[in-house]
């Protein structure tokens, strides 16, 4: 019950993340929920999602205040470490997937390449979940996804096609008049 009560902050936690445009916010943010993760697999008795999670958190928290690539490459390589010590099955490697884009995230100045990086490791997350079979980290996973991708649409897509919209009603006001 514990574990689901940790995934289901989590939850929370990501979904208000995933909205937020400054970065610092949505780094603390996903910190704190990667900390609900770690938590939450460790209680489930996944040792290396436990792990890598945990260094997920830190990584976000390091990752508010410096952009540094040396930053990037020893949590690259801490994740590599744990989930070779750790290594038990071949759903092991996902959480390690999703760690290093994870990494790749907190440690990238570009918000949208972040958010790339983010939606990459999010789905390596849900995967993972959904092979452990942790029910509310499943849908949480799915809202993650979500969340991400109506973030990003906000963020960037929206603008877009309101420029799209724009630049083809003036065309065709153009060629009317």
């Amino acid at each position: 019950l514990l574990s689901q009560i940790l995934a289901a902050g989590t939850f929370v936690l990501a979904l208000v993340a995933y909205q937020c445009r400054a970065q610092k916010l949505t780094l603390f943010l996903l910190g704190l929920a990667q900390t609900c993760t770690s938590l939450h697999f460790f209680l489930l008795g996944a040792t290396v999602g436990g792990f890598v999670f945990g260094l997920s958190a830190l990584r976000f928290f390091v990752g508010m205040w410096s952009k540094r690539l040396v930053f990037r490459y020893i949590f690259i390589s801490a994740t590599a470490v744990v989930g070779l010590i750790l290594y038990e099955t071949p759903f092991d490697m996902l959480p390690i997937v999703g760690g290093v884009l994870g990494t790749m995230a907190a440690f990238t100045v570009a918000d949208r390449q972040m958010r790339h990086y983010l939606l990459g490791g999010t789905l390596t997350t849900l995967s993972y979940n959904i092979l452990i079979f942790s029910p509310v980290a499943i849908g949480s996973g799915v809202f993650f996804l979500t969340s991400s991708l109506i973030g990003y649409y906000r963020f960037y897509l929206k603008k877009t096609a309101t420029e799209v919209a724009s630049a083809v009603k003036c065309a065709i006001m153009d060629s009317i008049g």
